[in-house]
């Protein structure tokens, strides 16, 4: 992706994934920037469980660990407030539940659309 030099859009969004029992990634498309405002995870499991986030910048063939075996008890919810930008479709977070645990997660960010009207 180049550098944006034109006009283009920018406008809140959130991305919800419901009852994540396996490894589920969230990317921008292209010639989008998003910035990751928040993100909150919670337990739907009968029982304590954990869970990982780690982000790639290669279109997911290498992954780096933002968090690891992070534990939620039973109907517990974790808040990440810190800010995280993904640019263009080969930027990717991905969230991975322990096992089949299922978990709720949403994102809140900005979406900066610089695609050619």
């Amino acid at each position: 992706m180049t550098l944006p030099t034109g006009s283009g859009s920018e406008f809140l969004n959130n991305h919800v994934m419901i009852g994540t029992t396996s490894a589920d990634t969230f990317a921008p498309a292209a010639n989008h920037i998003y910035t990751i405002l928040n993100f909150a995870v919670h337990n739907n499991h009968s029982s304590s469980t954990n869970f990982q986030v780690a982000l790639s910048r290669n279109t997911g063939s290498n992954y780096g660990k933002l968090l690891d075996a992070q534990t939620l008890q039973v109907n517990e919810t974790f808040v990440w407030s810190d800010k995280i930008v993904l640019y263009n479709s080969t930027s990717i977070i991905r969230f991975t539940p322990n096992g089949s645990d299922p978990l709720d997660i949403w994102i809140n960010y900005i979406d900066q659309d610089w695609t050619t009207p």
